[in-house]
């Protein structure tokens, strides 16, 4: 879903903030990229995914700064929160994204891409017409919070195999995030072509939120019609 440079408004999170993303009026989630850049805060071959994303060569991880959903406990709150990282063009992420599948990467791994969400597809597109690519295609991961909006995550039908949203705990006592987040799960283009994962790798969680993080796994897996593993 491009967003019209001349819009110069963003909605593509549930937010709905209307930043123009600039350095003078970034968005909630602290983009101030305009509307072709990315920022990066690593991209590295990860061994530390859940085993089935990292596998034995390591999963292909772009780490993207800033996040809309930005959780009190996140563990990469540097990124997320302080917008640690680099301000890459489509050309130079391409080229960082080449040297990982050159390293052998099972995947590309895009973690907390959803900010990105309007050039994501169209930087795919160019990504995958690479002889790196050609010669060696891979799965691409979106590997988010899922506090998205239903017409961003349609944008990415046919560039995106794999989504992983990490869903560690919500409760209908958070609203804005519980009915976004549910939603997003629920999309039809989630049950069609991609494979659906949920993480909820949980580390330490206050109790008070263990009833939750147990509440939304058990809703996952209704919402999607799948088997809770313990």
């Amino acid at each position: 879903m491009p967003i019209a440079p001349q819009a110069r408004r963003c909605f593509l999170c549930p937010r709905a903030c209307g930043a123009e993303r600039t350095e003078s009026s970034p968005g909630f989630c602290g983009a101030d990229e305009a509307w072709q850049d990315f920022r990066v805060a690593r991209v590295m071959l990860h061994h530390w995914e859940e085993p089935f994303i990292s596998g034995s060569r390591g999963s292909g991880a772009v780490f993207f700064s800033g996040c809309a959903l930005r959780c009190a406990f996140c563990q990469n709150r540097p990124i997320s929160h302080d917008r640690g990282g680099d301000r890459l063009s489509p050309a130079a992420l391409t080229a960082a994204v080449v040297t990982l599948l050159e390293g052998g990467a099972h995947n590309i791994n895009l973690v907390t891409p959803s900010h990105y969400a309007d050039r994501i597809p169209v930087w795919l597109e160019r990504l995958k017409a690479v002889p790196a690519w050609q010669t060696r295609p891979v799965p691409v991961v979106w590997n988010s919070s899922a506090y998205e909006t239903p017409e961003s995550i349609a944008g990415l039908a046919g560039s995106v195999d794999i989504f992983l949203p990490d869903l560690k705990f919500a409760s209908p006592g958070w609203p804005r995030t519980w009915q976004a987040r549910r939603t997003t799960c629920r999309s039809p283009w989630r049950r069609s072509r991609p494979c659906f994962v949920c993480s909820q790798t949980r580390f330490l969680i206050p109790a008070v939120c263990s009833g939750a993080a147990s509440s939304s796994a058990t809703w996952f897996c209704r919402a999607i019609g799948a088997t809770r593993s313990r």
